[in-house]
């Protein structure tokens, strides 16, 4: 969902403003979020449990409403990537199996296809291609950043894969297995990022959105923990002197 956040941001580049448009989507969908909850947390009754599992084999997708887009359009309506404020791309996975970098057009469109978590929101057709969410193939798109011009770039790290040899059902073993892959691909892209957050910690899956406002909380303490503010200006002191150093003086 980092596509979301990111270009809601570049929209409305003020967390004023963010904080407050996230409050508003959590009460006006509050009923369809706990729906989602409840259907994406298989450890319920065995009756209950056979019921998803026969969904998973009779669909593409969990959600069979349009709640992905709805949502999406409620926040940001009819707005292009012309019209942020400051530069943005959102990344995406077409099902040829290649990268898809989105940065014209209608924001709603590219950010629901990059937010199409396989298996829980169905693909979205864009521009010819099928479309699912980044992370298939790229967890944290740093290289992205970079061909966009950004001279420091920071990566956050919210994966949260821990290993283990028990599972509940082949389900869960399948859950545990992309989650490792995302965490394989999320340390190849880290190695170009100039600073890198942590929230790992946080340990929340990505479709809790009712608990936004405490996760929101826990990132502000990690980064304190972290001490952002002073490895900030020392990533940036550090790409000062490599410009400086790469600067040829004319005789």
């Amino acid at each position: 969902m980092g596509a979301v956040v990111a270009a809601a941001y570049a929209l409305q580049p003020d967390p004023r403003i963010l904080k407050r448009m996230t409050y508003h989507f959590l009460e006006f969908f509050k009923e369809r979020i706990r729906e989602l909850v409840h259907t994406m947390q298989a450890n319920i009754s065995l009756r209950k449990r056979m019921t998803f599992l026969a969904r998973l084999v009779n669909a593409v997708s969990l959600d069979q409403t349009d709640f992905l887009y709805s949502s999406l359009s409620r926040i940001f309506g009819r707005a292009r990537f012309s019209d942020c404020k400051i530069p943005c791309s959102v990344v995406a996975a077409s099902l040829n199996g290649e990268i898809v970098v989105l940065s014209e057009g209608y924001l709603v469109d590219a950010v629901a296809a990059s937010a199409a978590v396989p298996g829980a929101f169905p693909p979205l057709r864009l521009g010819g291609r099928w479309l699912v969410d980044g992370g298939v193939l790229s967890v944290i798109p740093v290289d992205v950043t970079r061909q966009m011009g950004a001279e420091l770039v920071i990566a956050s790290h919210v994966g949260y894969f821990s290993p283990r040899r028990e599972f509940t059902d082949i389900l869960d073993y399948a859950v545990y297995l992309d989650d490792m892959k995302g965490e394989i691909l999320a340390k190849m892209e880290l190695e170009n990022a100039d600073l890198i957050m942590d929230f790992r910690d946080i340990k929340v899956p990505w479709y809790r959105f009712d608990l936004a406002e405490n996760i929101m909380e826990k990132a502000h303490q990690i980064m304190e923990e972290q001490e952002f503010r002073y490895r900030l200006e020392k990533a940036m002191k550090k790409r000062r002197r490599g410009r400086s150093s790469r600067r040829v003086v004319e005789p």
